[in-house]
């Protein structure tokens, strides 16, 4: 997977705007206290800690991802904010995601589900699939799309919405929101699926 820049200042080191604004969009898309979050690809923790201030002691998250180094910071974030709720999930492949059937409340997938980090349709099918798997009945997944609205690329977020819907999640509503891409506040887009359909 090719390497993507650095989010903030590194363990220990708060970034207090970035992580403001990323708690606004997460009380926004419904996280509570008492959640079970899955952050899909959490990078540095950008969402993942504010998530896991927001779900509070009974509340659990678990933030999945890929790379080594990145999980490493995210630890060495939450070790110094004293935040036993996290729990870091390496994987090799993302389609194998090491949780329980209905076991998630709200999944985050921001700025993954793309072709830089995922080039063949079947790739993001194959996640989508898992993601479906555990998440609960009732449950939630937010998504956004990152880099394929960034630089508006049109013709791949039509296709990954395609994608999600073959993977029987259904669109429950769209808004803009002020979200974070790779460290920036850029204006965007969240999109908010369910499991079950009305």
């Amino acid at each position: 997977m090719p390497p993507r820049r650095a989010v903030d200042g590194g363990p220990g080191r708060r970034n207090t705007g970035l992580e403001e604004r990323a708690s606004r969009v997460l009380r926004g898309v419904g996280v509570r206290e008492g959640q079970t979050v899955l952050d899909f690809g959490c990078g540095e923790g950008t969402y993942a800690i504010p998530a896991a201030r927001l779900v509070g002691n009974e509340g659990l998250v678990y933030a999945l991802d890929q790379d080594r180094a990145k999980l490493a910071e995210l630890r060495g974030k939450s070790e110094a904010a004293r935040l036993e709720n996290i729990r870091i999930v390496r994987v090799i492949d993302r389609a194998s995601i090491p949780l329980a059937d209905e076991s998630v409340d709200l999944i985050l997938l921001y700025d993954v589900l793309h072709s830089w980090y995922h080039p063949h349709s079947q790739q993001r099918e194959d996640i989508l699939h898992a993601l479906y798997r555990v998440l609960r009945p009732e449950g939630l997944l937010s998504f956004y799309p990152g880099d394929p609205e960034v630089f508006q690329h049109r013709t791949e977020l039509a296709a990954i919405h395609r994608e999600i819907a073959r993977a029987h999640f259904c669109l429950q509503s769209t808004h803009a929101e002020t979200l974070i891409h790779e460290g920036k506040v850029v204006a965007g887009h969240l999109f908010s699926f369910a499991k079950t359909c009305n």
